[in-house]
């Protein structure tokens, strides 16, 4: 099965004993991917400030800490980014899911009625049934409402899986007719009869017949057979799956939000090397390749497990097989070879150093949507954006209010001569604080201000 990308492509580097048989790399190939990590690079460092911005926005609908908080103090978070953004889910997703057919093909004349009626239906099972076509579209505008830009990969994967089947109590005609089936495969076959049992292939029993010579024909009419064995069951199918912003780069130059002619983009993954393997992919390629560089600790991901593990490292591995490696999956065009370019993805690990896998493309398999377009800009502005300031605010008029009711119900104290401090920092209801005769205590008097902050509060949500 080839997960990575869309259909097609063939294995790189050198042959091996364990895992598919590997081709040698073109050299154009080579330069091609050298190009490509450049330019992954160069992407990356250019938007400086959008991975910040998402991490904020994603930091505010969490509602993880502020950043400004103080021991002591309320620490309270409202929730403007979280009620926003899932009002307006809510109502998307009624508006794109809900209803019978949400995804419908228009007929354009009256002959086309049946046709588009069968295209309708088609697409409607591909996205609904074959994918979880309500999780997909849920996270795509959620990403977007977010962090920006919501972004899908859509690509058709090969895959097939071995469907055992298995037969018992068959004579020798009808073991014939079982093994010479040309789609079923035999894994071994149990033999029982009065000359002899055993657990053969179908190859070392027929070895073992000849050894009876004219004894054959009886070994035969007496035998039973079990057969066991599989059959392939094609399960290939049109993927939709849905791809963490971070993990998605365009190039630099870049200035539109459909990417169908860029000249290059690319999505990073971190694989376990059992993933990998899992794959296809060249047992001892796989297990040679480096995990120095895997670290999302300064990514959105880091962000989004904030209230987990929070980074996503090596150091959970159980073993080495279960360790991450960084693959990136390059899409880039070939623009020095001259006439009509031709795109490539080119699928490398080890800062493309090791390249997995390569196949010509007709154009990069994602979309993404954004809530709000820039006119030449790829990245779009999020709805998050626009509260990000109304929540900081509100927030920290709410702390403000609660603080002042703390302080207004318990207030400080100033307090000279023989006073027992310990007893005056108790606040037991109806507790005593002892003191001398030149004790003397009074409280620091705070201006009760909490109204005026939850009507400003107030005041704010509803601009």
């Amino acid at each position: 099965a080839r997960r990575l990308a869309d259909a097609g492509g063939r294995p790189s580097e050198t042959a091996s004993s364990q895992g598919k048989i590997l081709m040698r790399v073109p050299n154009y190939i080579e330069q091609l991917a050298s190009d490509a990590q450049i330019e992954f690079d160069s992407s990356r460092e250019f938007y400086t400030q959008i991975p910040e911005e998402r991490q904020t926005n994603l930091s505010y609908y969490m509602q993880l800490p502020l950043g400004n908080e103080s021991q002591g103090f309320s620490q309270f978070i409202t929730s403007d980014v979280r009620d926003t953004v899932d009002f307006y889910m809510a109502n998307l997703m009624d508006m794109f899911v809900g209803g019978d057919a949400p995804i419908r093909f228009n007929p354009m004349n009256p002959e086309d009625v049946e046709q588009a009626d069968i295209e309708t239906k088609y697409v409607k099972h591909v996205i609904e049934e074959q994918n979880d076509g309500f999780k997909t579209i849920y996270t795509w505008f959620k990403d977007a409402l977010i962090q920006k830009n919501g972004i899908v990969k859509c690509y058709w994967n090969e895959e097939s899986v071995e469907q055992p089947e298995n037969y018992e109590d068959k004579n020798f005609l009808e073991y014939t007719q079982i093994i010479n089936d040309p789609e079923y495969k035999v894994k071994k076959v149990e033999i029982e009869s009065p000359l002899f049992e055993g657990e053969f292939t179908p190859e070392e029993f027929a070895v073992r017949l000849e050894e009876f010579g004219a004894d054959a024909t009886i070994v035969l009419e007496s035998a039973k057979f079990e057969i066991y064995g599989y059959r392939k069951q094609d399960i290939s199918q049109i993927v939709i799956e849905n791809i963490e912003p971070e993990y998605f780069v365009v190039s630099s130059s870049w200035a539109n939000l459909d990417i169908t002619n860029a000249d290059y983009c690319a999505h990073l993954h971190y694989f376990s090397r059992n993933e990998l393997i899992a794959q296809g992919y060249d047992y001892d390629m796989v297990m040679d390749l480096p995990t120095g560089s895997v670290d999302t600790s300064s990514m959105d991901t880091a962000i989004r497990y904030a209230k987990e593990a929070g980074r996503l490292v090596n150091t959970t591995a159980a073993t080495r097989s279960g360790e991450l490696v960084e693959v990136i999956e390059h899409y880039v065009r070939d623009t020095k070879s001259g006439g009509d370019p031709k795109m490539y993805c080119i699928i490398a690990a080890a800062r493309g150093s090791v390249i997995l896998d390569w196949y010509e493309v007709d154009r990069p398999p994602y979309h993404i949507i954004t809530p709000k377009i820039n006119p030449y800009r790829f990245y779009g502005d999020a709805l998050a954006d626009e509260l990000i300031d109304l929540q900081f605010a509100r927030s920290n008029l709410w702390r403000s209010g609660f603080d002042n009711i703390k302080y207004t119900v318990s207030p400080r104290w100033t307090a000279k001569g023989d006073v027992d401090l310990e007893a005056l920092n108790d606040y037991t209801p109806t507790g005593i604080v002892p003191m001398g005769a030149d004790g003397e205590v009074s409280p620091l008097i705070t201006p009760f201000v909490a109204d005026k902050a939850m009507e400003m509060s107030a005041l704010l949500e509803n601009l």
